[in-house]
């Protein structure tokens, strides 16, 4: 009898230790090999795990481990406590379709619905920002465009400035030119008419020396005589 009642609070005792440590916050497991464990112990744990959100003090999740992985079915639920998602694990792999809640927490979505609405989404999201980089790069194109013509409208005022500037200035020289073939062809002439009326006061000079020099001679021949 005394070794009956011993047993029955022996396995009392150890179901009361198994069950007090058969739940425990996920953060106060730590990990080795991919497996989880309690501290101090050299066995994978094995027992129910939960999380609970900072803010409200809510669950995060509900699970279970079974020799340091995830089996067995997981709940999730939002902040606010609502159910989220839920789903099997089995030695750490999904396994079957979960089903997934909506934001308002009224429609119920399988795992295929929800990878369904989520590319759905995320084209719907890249197709948007697309659109938005079609969008400014064509407005980049404009402002480029609207600035490379003000350029080419300065350019061209520029050369055409720059042609003016030419123009006048061999318009300039070439009058300049003129001027100075004018000035040149006047001074010609002038000096040909200067050297004609020298050539003509030395024609002049050269008679009277000459009858000069006749008017000598006839006195030195009278003289003589």
């Amino acid at each position: 009898m005394k070794k009956i009642l011993l047993l029955i609070i022996s396995i009392l005792l150890i179901t009361s230790t198994a069950f007090s440590q058969s739940k425990v916050n996920i953060n106060n497991l730590v990990e080795y090999g991919g497996k989880m464990f309690l501290p101090n112990d050299e066995r994978p744990y094995t027992g129910k795990v939960f999380d609970l959100y900072k803010t409200t003090g809510n669950k995060i999740f509900e699970g279970w481990y079974k020799n340091g992985l995830m089996n067995g079915k997981w709940i999730y639920w939002y902040e606010d406590a609502i159910r989220e998602k839920q789903g099997v694990f089995r030695n750490g792999i999904i396994v079957g379709d979960w089903t997934y809640y909506n934001i308002d927490h009224q429609k119920n979505l399988t795992e295929k619905e929800t990878t369904e609405q989520t590319i759905e989404t995320k084209l719907d999201f890249i197709i948007s920002e697309f659109r938005k980089d079609l969008y400014n790069n064509i407005n980049l194109i404009n402002v480029a465009a609207d600035s490379l013509a003000d350029m080419i409208s300065e350019v061209q005022y520029n050369l055409d400035e720059l042609d003016r500037n030419v123009s006048k200035r061999f318009s300039d020289v070439e009058t300049d030119i003129a001027d100075l073939e004018d000035d040149f062809n006047r001074n010609r002439r002038k000096t040909s008419q200067t050297l004609s009326e020298i050539q003509q006061a030395i024609t002049l000079l050269q008679i009277e020396v000459n009858e000069i020099k006749d008017k000598i001679s006839e006195k030195d021949k009278r003289r003589k005589n």
